[in-house]
């Protein structure tokens, strides 16, 4: 993923889905649910993922990131993939189009605590076990990046497999959750494990 610069920012952008079905539909928001509030209702900044594959018609207002089989003319305010949908890639181009200043969402961090393994975030805190603090420094030393469970695995397991270090990513992405909600570690199928930064 392209480097994208973090802030602190109190409102998200809305943007609205019109995908192929409703899995597809459900799979966008969800990837873009921690950055973007959906809307349901018409909006200035749209996802459009055409059923026939063919570019509709778009207004001269709003922007418009579109996944579609066709060629699609590029601009400021219009941003067009490919099928298959690479959702890294995705996710970077709708942070690039759809925030105002410049392609920068701005988000918060986590403030860590080396010595007694806890996290905290907007006033909320976990604490981690030694593996699972061990497996946070990991991933948030390449934070917005995929970290490859491979990787991941040797790093931490010297005698371990990846089903170790799944596990314990589905335990550290439990508490992640209960301060920072969803989305704030996913995984990327067949690649690895992307930690985002709060909103």
């Amino acid at each position: 993923m392209n480097d994208i610069k973090f802030h602190a920012r109190t409102s998200r952008p809305q943007v609205c889905i019109q995908a192929d079905s409703p899995v597809m539909e459900n799979m966008l928001a969800a990837v873009l649910d921690p950055y973007f509030s959906i809307s349901k209702d018409a909006a200035a900044r749209t996802v459009l993922c055409p059923a026939d594959g063919k570019l509709p018609h778009l207004s001269t207002q709003g922007k418009y990131l579109v996944v579609c089989d066709e060629a699609v003319p590029q601009s400021e305010r219009i941003v067009a993939l490919p099928r298959p949908l690479d959702l890294e890639q995705f996710l970077n181009a709708a942070l690039e189009l759809f925030t105002a200043d410049g392609g920068v969402i701005e988000m918060q961090d986590y403030q860590c605590d080396d010595k007694s393994r806890t996290l905290t975030y907007g006033g909320r805190s976990v604490s981690l076990t030694e593996k699972e603090y061990a497996l946070f420094q990991a991933l948030h030393a390449q934070i917005g990046e995929v970290v490859a469970k491979d990787a991941l695995t040797r790093l931490l397991w010297t005698e371990g497999s990846n089903n170790a270090c799944q596990v314990y990513v589905a335990y550290l992405r439990g508490k992640l959750e209960q301060i920072a909600g969803p989305g704030a570690l996913t995984s990327v199928r067949g690649r690895g494990y992307i930690l985002r930064r709060p909103q």
